[in-house]
C-alpha cells in the first residue's frame, strides 16, 4: 500500500535585511563577528525583549557559534556601564525574553498575513480592496467600535442637580451640592436626581433650615511631577554626589530657589466636602 507524501512542515521564519543600506551594514556587523580574534560576544542590545530579539538576529544570520554574555543596563552614565562590564550576565540566561519576543513578532506576522489574505478574498465582493487584520490591530479597532456604538446609541436624559447656600457663624458662606450614595456609585451619579417632583421635594425640606455638619472629609491633592529619563536622572544623582565628595556642593541658583517655593506653595490644594444633615 503506497503512503502519500508527508505533509509539509512548516518552516521557520527567517530574518533579513530590509534593503541595500541595512544589509550593508549588517555585512559589516557579521564581518566583525567572524573575526578569527574573536572568541567572545557581548550583547549590549537595549536591556528588554526587544533588544534580545535584536540581537538574536543579528546573531543568527551571521552563522557563528561563540559564547555570548549579556551587558544589561538602563543608563548611559560611565559608572553604570562601568558596572554593567563587571556584571556581564551569561547569554542563556535571557533566552526566555528573547523567545517571548520571537513569539509575539510572529505571531504578528501569522496572523496578520493569513488573516488579512483570508479576510481580503471573503469580503473582497462587498470591500473592493484589502481588509487588514493583526494581532493588535483587530481587537484595538474592535474596542474603538464597540465605544463609538455605544455613544451612537446613547439616550441622553434630563436629571436634576440641587445646590443649596450655607451660612456659618464662623466662617464665610459657602455652596454645596446635594448627594445621596442610594443613587450610585460615582460622585456624579450620586448628585443627579432624575425625578423632577423629588428635586423639588429636598428644595422645600431644606429650604431656611438650620442644619449640623456631621463630618468632614478633606482631600489633598497634588500635581503629578515631571517625566524624566533614567539617564538624565542617573547623571544628576552621580553629579551631586561628586560633588558632595568633593566638598564643593553649591547652593542653588536664584532661579532654581524661586521655582522650588512656588512649587511648594502650589503643591497641595486642599479640597472639604461637608455632609449637611437636618437637626
Amino acid at each position: 500500500m503506497a503512503h502519500g507524501r508527508p505533509a509539509d512542515r512548516p518552516r521557520r521564519l527567517q530574518a533579513e535585511a530590509a534593503d541595500a543600506k541595512s544589509a550593508k551594514q549588517l555585512g559589516v556587523v557579521h564581518k566583525l563577528l567572524r573575526r578569527d580574534d574573536v572568541d567572545n560576544v557581548i550583547n549590549a542590545c537595549d536591556a528588554g525583549r526587544e533588544g534580545e530579539l535584536i540581537f538574536s538576529y543579528i546573531y543568527e544570520t551571521a552563522r557563528v557559534e561563540k559564547p555570548v554574555q549579556r551587558l544589561w543596563i538602563s543608563s548611559m552614565t560611565k559608572q553604570s556601564i562601568r558596572d554593567g562590564f563587571d556584571k556581564l550576565r551569561p547569554g542563556t540566561q535571557l533566552e526566555p525574553l528573547e523567545q517571548a519576543a520571537r513569539s509575539r513578532s510572529e505571531a504578528d506576522w501569522l496572523v496578520g498575513m493569513n488573516a488579512t489574505r483570508a479576510a481580503t478574498i471573503k469580503g473582497r465582493a462587498w470591500v473592493g480592496g484589502v481588509v487588514s487584520l493583526g494581532r493588535v490591530q483587530t481587537p484595538t479597532l474592535a474596542l474603538m467600535v464597540r465605544r463609538e456604538r455605544e455613544i451612537q446609541a446613547f439616550v441622553p436624559e434630563p436629571y436634576w442637580l440641587v445646590h443649596g447656600t450655607f451660612e456659618a457663624p464662623s466662617r464665610a458662606g459657602y455652596t454645596g451640592l446635594w448627594f445621596s450614595p442610594e443613587l450610585g456609585s460615582t460622585d456624579t451619579e450620586q448628585s443627579r436626581i432624575l425625578d423632577e417632583a423629588r428635586a423639588t421635594a429636598v428644595v422645600e425640606r431644606v429650604r431656611g433650615k438650620e442644619g449640623v455638619v456631621r463630618s468632614v472629609e478633606r482631600k489633598e491633592t497634588e500635581r503629578a511631577p515631571l517625566l524624566y529619563d533614567l539617564t538624565s536622572s542617573s547623571a544628576t544623582r552621580t553629579a551631586a554626589s561628586a560633588s558632595r565628595r568633593a566638598g564643593r556642593c553649591a547652593p542653588p541658583s536664584r532661579s532654581t530657589r524661586t521655582r522650588r517655593r512656588s512649587r511648594t506653595r502650589a503643591r497641595r490644594p486642599a479640597t472639604s466636602r461637608a455632609t449637611w444633615c437636618r437637626s
